[in-house]
């Protein structure tokens, strides 16, 4: 069973613990799945936006970014929207360091000089593909940090896990618990840090509707910058958002609220609202 977790995990966490939610001062894990980790240099970097200028990234001789410019404000919150295949996940790869790219991206100072350790104290990235242990549903969203007063309760309760038993098990293969449950599971361990960037890649697609919505709006309502990649886009989840992001022709194209709504009507976007 222990051979089988870990081989099935041990990448995905190397990752995390390079920096993903500090899971690199967590011992239980380090111990538990053999890992050794190098400190990187942290210093704190001051954030009022991330500055994107001429942005270019090509993949297998496809352009994905050609020349792209575009602004993230401290605390608005953009809904990323595009074709399959225009660029979403990517770019939300290159705002975590995972890709390189060419031209110039700043926060605060450019991003190929800020070290992972110093990154992650200001971001907080939430997958489609949860990484969820065999434990506890209160370790897994506090992954053995300290309580922090009453915010346990409250992240549950904003994540619409409240009714899920704080020492229930999760077991191998998680199959007691539902895609969309783990996924609910996983951006309570989002709120439950705090950090100045949300940055989400189709985070609520095993989730239903209705709980979606309901999350979403207590997301939206954090002071921090949301980035949110999503292909479930109704009416009443756009108005929850400040701006649209248009990722097409190899650019990142700004729209406001009103703007955006036409386009996405016209673009086929739109998914039925049933609530």
């Amino acid at each position: 069973m222990a051979s089988q977790l870990t081989n099935m995990i041990k990448s995905p966490i190397i990752k995390i613990v390079n920096s993903y939610y500090e899971i690199k001062s967590t011992n239980y894990i380090k111990e538990k799945f053999n890992i050794e980790y190098k400190e990187d240099k942290k210093e704190k970097i001051y954030f009022d936006k991330i500055q994107i200028r001429n942005l270019s990234f090509s993949y297998k001789n496809n352009i994905i970014f050609k020349k792209a410019n575009i602004d993230f404000l401290k605390n608005k919150k953009y809904l990323i929207v595009g074709k399959s295949g225009e660029g979403k996940s990517t770019l939300m790869k290159i705002l975590l360091k995972e890709l390189p790219y060419e031209g110039s991206i700043k926060i605060n100072k450019e991003l190929k000089d800020i070290s992972f350790s110093s990154l992650y104290d200001l971001i907080v990235p939430v997958f489609q593909k949860t990484i969820i242990f065999n434990d506890s549903i209160d370790f897994n969203i506090k992954l053995n940090e300290k309580s922090k007063n009453n915010l346990l309760d409250i992240v549950k309760e904003k994540t619409e896990i409240k009714s899920f038993q704080s020492n229930r098990l999760i077991e191998e293969n998680h199959k007691n618990f539902s895609t969309g449950q783990m996924q609910r599971i996983q951006l309570a361990r989002a709120f439950y840090r705090k950090r100045n960037i949300f940055i989400l890649d189709e985070a609520f697609s095993s989730i239903d509707y209705e709980n979606q919505l309901k999350i979403e709006k207590e997301l939206t309502k954090i002071n921090a910058t949301i980035i949110n990649i999503s292909h479930r886009i109704t009416e009443k989840i756009v108005d929850l958002y400040d701006y649209v992001i248009f990722v097409e022709n190899n650019k990142l194209n700004l729209f406001g609220i009103d703007e955006a709504k036409k386009k996405l009507e016209e673009n086929g976007f739109y998914e039925k609202d049933n609530i």
